[in-house]
């Protein structure tokens, strides 16, 4: 097995870090509210609000695609709740509005052999989806094509 790179190690620190502002923040504050909270690691997520939460989507604030951003945030929020997940489904809420991604993983205590749970984290990405072009109906198609959750 080879070393890991001062890249990687980068990230696994931001990683650690990260889940660990989350399962630390003050009770009733968002999730987002810890990340952007903490200088450290407040320019590393393009988010402005929200828990990951069906009630409360964490707001996606790039117009670039969003993917990497938001898998990270769903593998710091399984972290901090002390969980392994492993991705079942993901795809845009059909007819949602505003345009509402989400991530569906099985889910299991540290350590355990077997998937106990799901656990589904909601993103609201409406400006991506805005800013997608519109020629021959790519944005409807982003739209219509998307998973039930």
């Amino acid at each position: 097995m080879s070393e890991p790179t001062k890249n990687e190690l980068n990230e696994l620190i931001v990683f650690q870090f990260c889940a660990k502002v989350i399962a630390d923040r003050k009770s009733g504050q968002s999730i987002a509210d810890a990340i952007l909270s903490d200088q450290t690691i407040k320019d590393i997520f393009p988010i402005s609000r929200g828990d990951a939460t069906k009630a409360s989507p964490m707001v996606i604030t790039t117009k670039k695609p969003y993917a990497g951003h938001t898998q990270l945030i769903c593998d710091v929020l399984l972290e901090s709740e002390n969980l392994e997940g492993e991705l079942s489904t993901r795809g845009l809420l059909a007819g949602s509005d505003p345009c509402i991604y989400c991530y569906t993983f099985n889910t299991r205590a540290k350590g355990l052999s077997q998937w106990t749970g799901t656990q589904t984290y909601y993103f609201d990405v409406t400006i991506f989806n805005k800013n997608l072009p519109d020629e021959k109906g790519v944005r409807e198609h982003f739209r219509l094509n998307c998973a039930e959750a």
